[in-house]
């Protein structure tokens, strides 16, 4: 009789082992499913055109070419404190969007400066100079590090 127990045992130890190898094996197979839903997510997320988050702060470009420099100058600003406010959020893409506006701001604001604001638009364009270099910096470093992620996989 103590050899038929310990053959028992042996059965419902083996049996125990099988359900607990069986139950981890679907438990891994959910958990790949996540992490591959998860993994499609973030490339839409990615890919996908980013929206604009503060609608509200966003400067429309000036539709008329008529303003006064001062105008063209200020509004150049507000483009550069959108990039930065861009640039801290990393939307590389907004920001780059809007140092762009700022340029061409800058640009309808040069050439009608009078010699009084000649300072203001040279800050102006090494302030949209050094966001620019720091937005590129910035993007081939998050190119780098999407790389070197997807190589790692």
């Amino acid at each position: 009789m103590g050899k038929a127990f310990g053959g028992f045992i042996r059965l419902l130890v083996t049996l125990t082992l099988l359900g607990v190898v069986g139950y981890n094996s679907w438990q891994i197979g959910q958990l790949r499913q996540e992490v591959n839903s998860l993994k499609a997510s973030r490339t839409a997320t990615i890919t996908a055109k980013p929206a604009v988050r503060h609608p509200a702060k966003a400067v429309a470009p000036m539709a008329n070419t008529d303003g006064s420099p001062v105008q063209n100058l200020s509004l150049a600003q507000r483009h550069v404190e959108a990039a930065r406010a861009a640039l801290e959020r990393k939307e590389y893409l907004e920001a780059s969007r809007e140092m762009t506006l700022a340029a061409e701001a800058a640009q309808r604001a040069g050439t009608d400066l009078h010699s009084e604001g000649t300072d203001r638009l040279t800050a102006l364009k090494q302030a949209i100079g050094r966001l620019q270099t720091q937005a590129d910096q910035l993007m081939d470093q998050g190119e780098a590090n999407q790389t070197a992620r997807g190589t790692h996989r």
